[in-house]
């Protein structure tokens, strides 16, 4: 039996009290585009078996890479 290795990250910051509201929203785009291109990059290694070395040329003219 064969499992798969799963990668995960999770980093919580309450942003509700310390920030304004336009802040807030910039930062809300941001973890987005970072989590959906944390997504494509453990799709890219776990199923089509890109080493971590190629990835970023892979990844660079992704949506969510331009984002950030």
């Amino acid at each position: 039996m064969c499992l798969k290795q799963y990668l995960t990250k999770c980093f919580v910051l309450d942003l509700s009290r310390k920030t304004d509201k336009n802040l807030a929203i910039i930062f809300g785009h941001l973890t987005y585009s970072a989590s959906k291109l944390w997504n494509v990059a453990n799709h890219e290694v776990i199923e089509n078996g890109t080493s971590i070395y190629e990835l970023k040329q892979k990844l660079k003219d992704n949506f969510f890479s331009r984002n950030l």
